[in-house]
């Protein structure tokens, strides 16, 4: 999804994070085909998510996904803003 796209789900602190990984993610793939093969092949398939209300209008998320047979955590942080939930922290690992 382009970063544009973004802009109105997430703040900019989070689309510089994914925008890094997706950087990183490219240079390895193309040093590694297996890799590129897998993560093309396979869809992102969320396992488990843990969902607390921190307040009224924080709310904090773990994420299990599994992508081929890699499993990886997403931790996040929504904020309540205007009208939407906004992701306002992203940690990828």
């Amino acid at each position: 999804m382009p970063l544009k796209n973004l802009e109105r789900r997430m703040t900019w602190p989070c689309i510089n994070k994914l925008d890094t990984m997706s950087k990183l993610l490219e240079i390895q793939m193309t040093m590694d085909s297996e890799l590129r093969n897998r993560l093309d092949r396979y869809p992102t398939v969320p396992k488990l998510i843990d969902m607390v209300f921190k307040s009224g209008t924080t709310l904090e998320a773990a994420v299990c996904v599994q992508l081929g047979w890699s499993t990886y955590w997403v931790n996040l942080v929504l904020r309540y803003q205007g009208s939407r939930w906004i992701c306002d922290f992203a940690d990828l690992g």
